[in-house]
Formats: C-alpha cells, structure tokens, sequence
C-alpha cells in the first residue's frame, strides 16, 4: 500500500478563532475552494463524531473519502480519521497564533485503499498534497481578507 506522511502549513493573515470557523464550516468549503465538495452527514457545525465526504477536484472527482471528525479544541486544534473511500489514516489541524495572523498546519498522514489512489500516492504522492494545501490555504487567505 502506497503512503504518505506529510505536514503542510502556511501563515494567515486572521486570528485562530476566524481561522477555524471557516475550516470547521465543512459544508461551505466549495463556496471558497472549488478544489473540494464535501457533505456533512447530520448536524452543522461539525462536532466530534461528525462523518464529512470529500470528493476532490475542481474539474473531475479525482478521489473520495470519509472524515470522521474525532476531538476537537476549540481555536486550536481538530483530530480527524479517514476512514472509508480511496484513502484511509488521520489528519491534524492545528492553529496557532502567530503575530496578527495564524500558523494553520494540516499533518496528513494517508495510505491508499484502492488501486488508483496507491498508484496515485505512488505517483505524485507528498508533492501533490502539499500543492493541494497550498492552494487551500491561499484561497482560505482571500476568503477571509474579503469577511473583513
């Protein structure tokens, strides 16, 4: 099974609490980043316990999975499993404040569970992630610039 453990981060320019309301707005994702759909199954806002399906890209569906939300701390850090579709694992915000902005990290920690996400994690594996999340991160920068 192909694998992949990486930690992308970036500065931006909005306090923890603004930064993690948009992020924990899961089923508003795809009105900023056109990269992500993802449905939230049952209550909004997420909580822990909450199940969110992904379906990634912006033209095509390239790969689906399920979230389950697993702790949350409110401002500072979100605990979540991958637990069914194309890739299985954990993931880790964290949201640490930093000057007049914040530090958002997503630590993603995948394996493939099906044939085209291993060859796609084989393939491209960190690098595309890290361009996924860069991109992420740079709308989510111009999201919260234009709230205010």
């Amino acid at each position: 099974m192909a694998s992949i453990s990486v930690i992308d981060d970036a500065y931006i320019h909005a306090a923890p609490p603004a930064v993690y309301a948009v992020i924990t707005d899961y089923a508003r994702m795809n009105s900023w980043f056109a990269q992500c759909a993802c449905t939230v199954e049952g209550d909004s806002p997420v909580h822990e316990g909450t199940l969110v399906r992904h379906a990634v890209g912006e033209k095509r569906v390239l790969t689906r999975f399920t979230r389950r939300i697993d702790k949350m701390l409110q401002n500072e850090r979100i605990e979540e499993s991958y637990i069914d579709g194309d890739l299985i694992g954990t993931g880790v915000w964290t949201f640490t404040p930093e000057g007049e902005g914040t530090r958002v990290a997503f630590d993603c920690r995948v394996k493939g569970n099906s044939l085209m996400s291993n060859f796609g994690l084989w393939l491209t594996g960190s690098r595309m992630h890290s361009k996924f999340y860069q991109d992420m991160f740079t709308d989510l920068n111009a999201h919260l610039s234009k709230q205010g």
